[in-house]
């Protein structure tokens, strides 16, 4: 079974699940408030929920019957319906859980009257259609808006040159059919905005073939940093065959590290930037992460680069003195749905560095959410966005 419909059918069942307790409710609520007999709300309520489903359901019958499931070639409106409804699943839960405990507190305290019922079955009701409109405003704002975070990150003994250095990380930009050559160019431009001395990008430059990479790369090639711009190896990138990714980033400018170095002169203060490949289909093993870090005492300032985040990337790191270590991957978590007190995502399930920053010592980890898409082509609660470091002595 492909990856991706195993993980729709996956994110399906865990729906299917809110979904039993959510149109529960529902049903009870639409009928408490029109009782009358011969009413059809209750099935009204059930189709909209099956509608969600209609794109995973499509997808395992096409599976079953030996058919061709390409699920990135299935229509854009029946993956945003279901992803769609996943978000708002979860969305509305918390809320009708809060609505189902104060009337249990209530009904304790001897509040049992039919005007309980009635405020109980509107709230059901109100709070439905308030997310419903709210999920489909912020999932198309999330998708589309693209944030800069700033991040100035002190580091011992840092060299005057080195002050107010701005370092610009992005990644995973996933040039696809959902993410074209508008939404690249924009990316590029709000780059190009923030005045970068370097750019730093930790793979994935395109979602699957070859078709998007000279598209992606020309953009990539418009970088204005006067330090360069610098690119390492993603999974999709490694799938897509790397050496057509990089072959591609080379002819514009764009500087390729694999397992090695870049001694980057700043003034009077080195600067070493070093790169690792370290994708599901190949993790950097220790022997190449130490060599690489060889010799990094001579710098003044280290930065590791990597698409997904390891322990031993990051024991190593530390323990070569490396400021700061820059990941993607995870795009942020892509879709994070909020579960009471919290949110989750699917990478949660497979790391705990997915999105924004983390110390570990007084190395800054950054992982940033990227622009492109996986699995689903919109994001909720982690918009694309563009990480600037400004160093500081501290």
């Amino acid at each position: 079974m492909p990856w991706l419909l195993k993980m729709t059918l996956f994110a399906a069942t865990i729906k299917a699940v809110v979904d039993l307790y959510l149109g529960w409710r529902l049903i009870r609520a639409v009928d408490y408030l029109n009782p009358a007999p011969g009413s059809y709300m209750g099935w009204v309520v059930v189709l909209c929920f099956l509608g969600f489903y209609l794109f995973p359901l499509h997808g395992l019958t096409r599976y079953l019957l030996g058919g061709n499931v390409g699920i990135l070639t299935y229509s854009k409106p029946l993956i945003y319906l279901f992803w769609f409804g996943f978000a708002f699943s979860f969305q509305v839960l918390i809320w009708i859980v809060g609505a189902d405990i104060l009337k249990i507190l209530a009904n304790a305290n001897g509040i049992n009257a039919p005007q309980l019922d009635q405020l109980y079955a509107y709230l059901v009701i109100g709070f439905s259609v308030i997310l419903l409109l709210y999920t489909g405003y912020k999932m198309y704002s999330d998708t589309l808006r693209i944030e800069t975070e700033t991040i100035t990150h002190s580091v011992e003994g840092l060299p005057g040159d080195l002050g107010n250095f701005k370092i610009a990380h992005i990644t995973d930009i996933q040039a696809d059919r959902y993410t074209g050559q508008n939404q690249v160019s924009k990316y590029v431009d709000k780059v190009n905005e923030q005045n970068p001395d370097i750019v730093v990008i930790t793979g994935d430059l395109i979602s699957y073939g070859t078709d998007y990479v000279e598209m992606a790369a020309e953009e990539m090639g418009r970088i204005e940093a006067p330090y360069g711009t610098y690119f390492v190896v993603g999974d999709h990138d490694y799938w897509a065959g790397a050496e057509n990714i990089t072959g591609a980033l080379r002819e514009h400018g764009i500087k390729i590290l694999e397992a090695e170095n870049a001694n980057i002169q700043v003034g009077s203060a080195k600067l070493r930037l070093s790169g690792l490949t370290n994708v599901y289909s190949r993790e950097a093993p220790v022997h190449e992460i130490r060599n690489v870090m060889k010799d990094s005492t001579i710098a003044d300032l280290r930065v590791m680069a990597t698409h997904q985040v390891s322990r031993s990337i990051i024991e190593e790191s530390k323990e070569k003195k490396y400021e700061i270590l820059l990941a993607g991957h995870t795009h942020g978590g892509q879709i994070r749905v909020p579960l009471f007190f919290t949110q989750f995502s699917a990478p949660d399930f497979e790391t705990r560095y997915v999105h924004g920053q983390y110390y570990d010592g007084d190395m800054l980890i950054n992982v940033n959410n990227g622009l492109g898409f996986t699995l689903s082509p919109v994001r909720y609660n982690a918009p694309p966005n563009i990480s600037v470091i400004t160093l500081e002595g501290k």
